[in-house]
């Protein structure tokens, strides 16, 4: 069982990809296995898929890099050292 990389704690039911190929990434979501191969793919829950479709501001790691949603686009946060 894979985990949701947003809340950690619900199992993942979708493949969301924040880093392409859709230009919005809050509409670049697939059932595990259907995804756009060669892009970064963030597992998720269905209430986190949910926060991300509506803009709400998540959080997820990706390759040690925490990355924050605005307007639906990933950036990178600053580290704190």
């Amino acid at each position: 069982m894979t985990k949701c990389r947003i809340c950690k704690d619900r199992q993942a039911e979708w493949s969301w990809q924040p880093f392409g190929p859709a230009e919005d990434s809050a509409e670049m979501f697939a059932t595990p296995g259907w995804h756009y191969r060669g892009f970064a793919v963030i597992p998720v829950c269905e209430d986190c898929k949910d926060r991300v479709q509506m803009g709400d501001g998540v959080r997820f790691e990706y390759r040690g890099v925490t990355y924050a949603t605005v307007d639906g686009q990933p950036h990178e946060t600053p580290r704190v050292v």
